[in-house]
């Protein structure tokens, strides 16, 4: 974020709800140059956004008319890759397809101001914050790399290879002290080899965990009960983000 400015977009075929949410924005975040733009379907808030409007946080309904929210998640993902998604939707069942675009967060219906609030706050919390980053050391050559750009670590033998969204890097190291590093923004230990970004996460199952990205990871058992914890606190808010 650019100083105090921030630009939201509400997308939801609800009006009222729509404007509701629109009005709380701007009486809990009046920032100086802070905007928030409106939209009844996904269709009119993807061609605003080809025309050139930047949104740092977007909150999108699932269930609505041309494009739906998760069909327009991905397309918002292609022309504002660092764009926050917050989800509203009134149906758990929408969420595992729309785990596929990355969100940030789900908000329930009907949405409490509460909550839109605290959720709101930590998406902003959150593009403060993600900037940060590890560096890398390899055959005396350092590397600096976002948090929230590393999908998993994966410990062989002495070395470590960290799987980026973009390249993947190896490095001698420990993953335990990898885990230190990236505990708080977001990473859990899925098994003794493996430190799995959880903002990456689509389905964990019985023995593997698929992830957005389309690994398949191993998930030791010992790790599945507390895996499933932690991820469920931090899909409703209560965990760190990468």
């Amino acid at each position: 974020m650019e100083g105090d400015r921030i630009c939201f977009a509400v997308c939801d075929d609800d009006v009222n709800q729509g404007e509701w949410i629109g009005r709380t924005l701007r009486e809990n975040f009046p920032g100086q140059g802070t905007t928030v733009d409106r939209y009844e379907n996904g269709q009119e808030l993807v061609e605003a956004i080809q025309r050139g409007e930047k949104y740092q946080i977007l909150l999108l309904d699932i269930e609505m008319p041309q494009l739906n929210g998760v069909e327009t998640a991905h397309k918002i993902k292609e022309l504002l890759p660092d764009g926050v998604i917050i989800f509203v939707t009134s149906f758990y069942q929408h969420i595992t397809a729309a785990l596929e675009t990355s969100p940030f967060q789900f908000l329930l219906k009907p949405v409490k101001q509460e909550e839109l609030i605290r959720q709101v706050t930590r998406a902003m919390e959150y593009l403060s914050g993600r900037d940060f980053t590890i560096t890398l050391h390899y055959k005396g050559e350092e590397t600096t790399v976002k948090a929230s750009d590393i999908v998993f670590v994966e410990s062989s033998g002495k070395y470590l290879l960290v799987h980026g969204r973009d390249r993947d890097y190896q490095v001698m190291g420990k993953i335990s002290r990898m885990e230190e590093q990236l505990r708080n923004h977001g990473f859990f230990r899925i098994h003794r080899c493996i430190l799995l970004n959880l903002r990456f996460v689509q389905r964990i199952e019985k023995e593997q965990v698929c992830c957005v990205t389309g690994e398949r990871l191993a998930l030791s058992k010992q790790n599945r009960q507390p895996l499933i914890k932690a991820y469920g606190q931090y899909i409703l808010g209560d965990g760190g983000r990468a």
